[in-house]
């Protein structure tokens, strides 16, 4: 029979109570468990020694025995080495699959909303480039019917100085023509008195 060598680390001993052993020594899980593994490779698959230790009734690493051991190991493993995943219920497992799954929901609506903040904000960005362009552009329609309002008013001012001097001209004629028979009318008065003083 061939010999395996396992290392098996110093540990703290305790006694457990079974109904098959009143009394043994147990060691950690892992240490069980290389205990075990060094115990099925030194012991041939066909021997009956491996065929005893593996049935149940002899107290095996599938009997009894153990399953106090692994209970043992369990017991006086610390907290903080523990598999906490599978030390929750199945209802604390659901519970926390739901609250994983609405939080990656969450998430998901949280980066669409970011997304969409952002696709708001260019918009918004482009509206604000678009109303600038058009207050510049209303302000120089606004400059342009100003000029053309002075310009009109200058055209209006001109037309009434034009007119005003045309008028002005038509009387000066008028009164030119009116001064003409003025004139020939005072010379034939004085024609008459000229023949008057001549017949006396």
């Amino acid at each position: 029979m061939s010999k395996v060598e396992v290392s098996v680390t110093p540990a703290v001993s305790s006694h457990v109570v079974s109904p098959a052993h009143p009394a043994m020594s147990v060691l950690p899980a892992s240490e069980a468990t290389q205990e075990e593994v060094g115990t099925l490779r030194a012991r041939p698959s066909g021997s009956p020694a491996a065929q005893s230790s593996d049935s149940p009734a002899s107290g095996g690493p599938l009997g009894s025995p153990l399953l106090g051991l692994r209970a043992g190991s369990e017991a006086m493993t610390p907290l903080a080495f523990r598999n906490h995943v599978l030390d929750v219920s199945p209802l604390d497992q659901g519970l926390v699959w739901q609250h994983t799954q609405t939080r990656a929901r969450l998430v998901s609506e949280r980066d669409s909303f970011s997304e969409e903040v952002a696709s708001l904000s260019r918009e918004f960005e482009i509206l604000k480039a678009e109303m600038d362009e058009l207050q510049a552009r209303v302000a120089s329609l606004r400059s342009c019917r100003d000029s053309s309002w002075e310009v009109l008013h200058q055209r209006s001012r001109d037309v009434k100085v034009a007119n005003l001097a045309n008028s002005t001209a038509q009387e000066i004629s008028c009164l030119r023509e009116e001064k003409q028979v003025m004139v020939r009318r005072a010379e034939k008065l004085k024609a008459m008195i000229e023949e008057s003083l001549d017949l006396f």
